[in-house]
């Protein structure tokens, strides 16, 4: 038999009876000349890593929209109070933690990517020896939730008072809603409106994004909440397209750019 085999079949026999090592624990045997023989052992930590996965809480307002990003998000990996590792999210809001130990562990958002609103809630996370952790988390993007749109008043009293037989109820708006953040009118640069919607005014001469108000066009964005609806970052065209009774058309296109601040 070989001197290797000799030697494992006596270390073998001479711990036979005694408890095992920890799970982590690792030991050799190296034959020397004659009868020397070197052993050594180590302890190997019993390390894992956590993947995290970022998406959007609301992806009907997001998805297709350059003022969103998964990329850039940072996050703290603790464990108490105590910071361990940062990770940084790409563009598919993708993260790798380096190793770490076996252990409960806590991820908090310490800034968001772009348009998104900062996820306050911990995410916990256990830990196992070489495995990895999935952590999925998500962010609310930001937008404008809308009710009033405008007024509609008489040009002349600056007034939502009509004059003698005219009205101000069923005038009609042509509202374009752009992904590019502009000054001006994006269609004069070229651009082409990701929704449009045509709304008429009420018999005060107000109109809202509601259903009442709704004449043509494509659907409402909503919040998480699927009920309330909003704006995405971005641009709004307003222009009046059809004028009320008694009243002229108002040909003004007025811009309005839709920011995180409102």
């Amino acid at each position: 038999a070989s001197p290797i085999l000799i030697k494992t079949l006596e270390v073998a026999s001479a711990i036979q009876g005694l408890p095992n090592p920890p799970e982590g624990f690792r030991a050799f045997i190296v034959p020397g000349q004659g009868s020397q023989t070197i052993a050594g052992s180590w302890y190997q930590v019993p390390n894992g890593w956590i993947e995290l996965k970022k998406s959007s809480a609301n992806g009907s307002v997001s998805d297709g929209n350059p003022n969103y990003s998964l990329k850039g998000a940072v996050y703290g990996i603790y464990q108490g109070e105590k910071l361990i590792q940062k990770l940084t999210t790409d563009e598919n809001g993708y993260a790798r933690s380096g190793e770490l130990e076996e252990g409960d562990y806590t991820i908090k958002e310490l800034s968001a990517s772009k348009g998104y609103i900062v996820d306050t809630k911990a995410h916990k996370v256990t830990v196992k020896a070489e495995q990895t952790s999935a952590a999925n988390v998500t962010d609310i993007p930001q937008n404008n939730p809308m009710n009033l749109v405008l007024e509609k008043l008489d040009a002349e009293t600056k007034k939502a008072s009509p004059q003698g037989a005219a009205s101000l109820a069923n005038a009609e708006f042509t509202v374009k809603f752009y992904t590019e953040q502009s000054d001006s009118d994006p269609a004069e640069a070229g651009k082409k409106p990701a929704r449009t919607w045509v709304l008429k005014t009420d018999v005060s001469g107000k109109m809202h994004f509601t259903k009442d108000s709704f004449v043509s066009g494509d659907a409402f964005y909503y919040t998480s909440d699927g009920k309330t609806v909003c704006l995405p970052l971005g641009t709004i065209t307003v222009q009046e397209s059809k004028a009320p009774a008694g009243y002229q058309l108002n040909p003004t296109v007025f811009v309005q750019k839709i920011t995180g601040d409102g």
